[in-house]
């Protein structure tokens, strides 16, 4: 009956450490699914060199260049959010940039170098210049928070120009894959 009990009791404790070990492991599985990613919009290894904000020349309408790394984890929340920008403001040229087609969008308008990190947005006026470049919100994860992009467009509407470059933000973002000139 001892030898019984003390090996219940020893179940017990194996059956402990391996719950122990269980949720360590999920813990780890899960932030690194899920918590890595969240960051500094321009992370540290990002080369961020903007001398002057990038001009296209005259576009036929105002266009919304979508930056999108499917390999990316954050993309699971952007692309139903982009699908509902898109769905919004149907009277704007949107394109979605992809490591796939990024070369073509390029003979288009000039150099992309300056894409830092995906998810993001940048809104170019008819003017051909790059009016906001950033997150879609102000949130950690796209569709959350105050819409960005609802602010540029209101600005443009309303004939406010301005250029800005939102790289101050924290959320879910990965580095743009693209290499970029040093």
């Amino acid at each position: 009956m001892t030898f019984a009990f003390r090996n219940s009791r020893f179940s017990s404790h194996v059956a402990w450490l391996i719950l122990g070990v269980w949720i360590v492991l999920s813990a780890l599985f899960m932030w690194r699914g899920f918590y890595s990613d969240y960051r500094l919009f321009i992370s540290d290894s990002s080369r961020l060199k903007v001398e002057k904000i990038p001009e296209f020349g005259p576009q036929s309408e105002m266009t919304f260049l979508h930056f999108i790394d499917t390999d990316c984890a954050c993309s699971r929340f952007s692309l139903p959010h982009i699908d509902e920008v898109e769905a919004a403001y149907p009277s704007i040229r949107h394109v979605r940039v992809t490591r796939d087609n990024v070369a073509s969008i390029e003979r288009e308008f000039s150099t992309l170098d300056w894409a830092i990190a995906s998810p993001a947005v940048a809104v170019v006026s008819q003017e051909g210049l790059l009016n906001y470049y950033g997150p879609y919100t102000d949130s950690e994860i796209c569709g959350k928070g105050d819409s960005l992009v609802e602010i540029v467009v209101q600005s443009l509407e309303s004939n406010k120009r301005f250029q800005w470059m939102n790289v101050l933000a924290y959320g879910c973002f990965c580095d743009w894959p693209v290499p970029l000139v040093s």
